[in-house]
């Protein structure tokens, strides 16, 4: 048989085209290239307005994609959880066009909310994002799968927290030798001990447990009518703690307890 030269090359493209089985959750999620040295001009230990810039960036894409579900942003990470139910899936699943498309809203969306919410950010370098896409066998794993994401904020921020506070209070060299082969628990102590501040009193909860962006139902005027609207959520609880407040919210695509108090 003979085949054409569209044929060829597309026989060639076809094989590299990996798509995600249907109906399983999916996972995105972005990280910033070369972050460190992006934010080395920014207020240390962390920036209210360089974290707003990345939570509207996240809600910049969640709109976008088809069937998203939650969005979590902390640090220069954000993750998306689709539920892949939607006939046709987006983007038929195929994973090369997820991220492509994934980094392109990122990157879009981080320039226009740099461009209202950055005033006073000076980056040192350009933008760019990193992106994965994956797919998880079921909500309870993607549950599963923002804890274990939570949890690496938390003791990064722990990390962040003590070891800025302790070098200021006693120098650089003391403050890493203080510093070295501590738990985490440790640490906390050492913050307070040493610098009088207690993380989750003297930090805003974002920066301990980063944000979330979900739908809640929008109640309006008449209170006869409703729809769903995305809505950022700075004050979110330690997910392991709470495990009901991300099952719910995967499970029904928006918040559907806590509307009345979050339209107030």
């Amino acid at each position: 048989m003979t085949y054409s030269l569209g044929e060829t090359q597309e026989a060639y493209e076809e094989p590299y085209s990996f798509k995600i089985t249907r109906k399983l959750p999916i996972v995105i999620r972005a990280k910033l290239r070369n972050y460190k040295r992006l934010i080395q001009s920014l207020e240390k230990p962390f920036s209210l307005e360089f974290s707003e810039v990345m939570d509207q960036t996240t809600l910049f894409a969640i709109g976008q994609i088809q069937d998203a579900v939650f969005g979590y942003c902390h640090n220069d990470e954000i993750i998306f959880i689709l539920k892949n139910n939607e006939q046709p899936p987006w983007l038929r699943n195929d994973i090369q066009s997820i991220v492509s498309i994934i980094s392109s809203f990122l990157t879009d969306g981080f320039r226009q909310s740099l461009e209202i919410f950055g005033d006073n950010i000076n980056l040192s370098g350009n933008i760019s994002f990193e992106v994965k896409a994956w797919a998880l066998p079921n909500l309870n794993e993607a549950v599963n799968y923002l804890i274990h994401r939570q949890d690496s904020c938390i003791k990064n921020s722990i990390n962040r927290a003590c070891g800025f506070e302790l070098e200021v209070k006693v120098g650089r060299d003391k403050a890493s030798a203080l510093f070295r082969d501590k738990s985490y628990n440790d640490k906390e102590d050492m913050l307070l001990n040493y610098c009088g501040i207690d993380l989750y009193e003297y930090y805003p909860n974002n920066f301990i447990f980063g944000s979330a962006i979900y739908k809640i139902k929008s109640i309006k005027p008449d209170k006869l009518s409703s729809r769903n609207r995305w809505y950022v959520n700075n004050d979110i609880p330690n997910f392991i703690n709470d495990k009901g407040f991300l099952s719910t919210i995967l499970t029904n695509g928006a918040d559907i307890f806590r509307a009345a108090q979050l339209n107030k």
